[in-house]
């Protein structure tokens, strides 16, 4: 299945205790050019993830967070680009739910600053909610990289002006979950915040879904009433 797993032991484990805090998983999406790979390997705090279309497959490596979260970070292989077949991000759907064997608790949707937000950013999301259904919006959070020379204030002035109409729908929907990424800095301090910033949305959705993730039954039941649902139409 091409997958990549690593599991660092945590202090806890060291000390003979046990870990207070269940597992997260966290799916990274969006198209290859958006720097999945630079992203996942900041979120971990350590380069595992490869270059940008090195791997066809989804993979996974593990870390725990600076308050003591440990996390599974689970990469898809560009999923959501035009020269990909449906059919084979339906079956990498079912890789990632597999790994993701307690359930996806977000997904991170990446998209660049440095890239006009376009169709193809539009296409994405449309096939992320035709092939997991719309629930998936519920567990979605947008990490907006190469916004490096932007402050705050300046960012959301800026987003406010160029987001499309279609990402601000899915915003609305999703209670404006975003956070701005920098995939360049070389401040601990500033890697730490914006991990934090993450993880306070992960928590977030949980707390909503009533700490239920989005589980591979779930998506099983989306592909089972859409059949039917079109057997029904005919």
């Amino acid at each position: 299945m091409g997958t990549s797993v690593s599991k660092p032991v945590s202090d806890d484990k060291k000390n003979g205790t046990s870990v207070s805090k269940p597992v997260k998983n966290i799916v990274l999406v969006g198209r290859s050019v958006n720097g999945i790979c630079t992203t996942g390997n900041n979120i971990l705090g350590q380069n595992k993830f490869g270059s940008e279309g090195a791997f066809m497959h989804c993979q996974m490596y593990s870390t725990t967070t600076p308050d003591g979260q440990m996390i599974n970070v689970i990469k898809t292989p560009g999923m959501f680009d035009l020269s990909v077949s449906e059919d084979y991000i339906s079956k990498e759907i079912i890789n990632c739910l597999t790994l993701a064997e307690e359930g996806v608790h977000a997904v991170l949707f990446v998209l660049s600053m440095k890239n006009r937000i376009t169709q193809e950013e539009e296409y994405a999301l449309n096939t992320l909610q035709r092939i997991f259904g719309s629930k998936i919006l519920e567990y979605l959070i947008f990490l907006l990289i190469d916004g490096e020379k932007f402050e705050a204030k300046e960012f959301e002035d800026y987003f406010r002006e160029c987001c499309p109409e279609f990402l601000m729908r899915v915003l609305r929907f999703c209670n404006g979950r975003k956070v701005l990424f920098n995939n360049m800095t070389n401040d601990e301090g500033v890697k730490a915040e914006q991990v934090n910033q993450v993880m306070a949305h992960v928590a977030a959705i949980s707390k909503k879904n009533d700490e239920k993730p989005y589980t591979e039954d779930m998506y099983r039941n989306i592909k089972v009433n859409t059949f039917f649902s079109l057997i029904a139409f005919i």
